[in-house]
């Protein structure tokens, strides 16, 4: 096993589950629905992705050869809902500092 691919896997299924809870708590529970959807759809993805490269990690080949190989796609995928979501202007908007006015 190694570590260096181990510790990012790690820590991108611990990251894309608070991209799943996000938009049930905080200021995200306000959000619009898209912005929610999208959320929940990226930490889904991207949870997914990671879990296949650990268990790609450990060797384990239980599962099919197939889901190994769609592991790219579900990755970019996940990628790219997390970049329509960090590019949305009411994400910045959340997410941004109050200002005094």
């Amino acid at each position: 096993m190694s570590s260096v691919r181990f510790i990012p896997l790690l820590a991108a299924v611990i990251l894309s589950l608070s991209f799943v809870i996000a938009p049930f708590t905080g200021t995200f529970r306000s959000a619009s629905l898209w912005l929610r959807s999208g959320l929940l759809a990226a930490g889904v993805l991207v949870c997914a992705w990671s879990v296949l490269g650990l268990l790609d990690v450990f060797h384990t080949r239980v599962l099919p050869t197939l889901l190994f190989q769609l592991r790219g796609d579900i990755g970019g995928v996940g990628v790219g809902i997390l970049i329509a979501v960090a590019t949305n202007p009411e994400f910045r908007r959340r997410t941004g500092r109050k200002r005094n006015v």
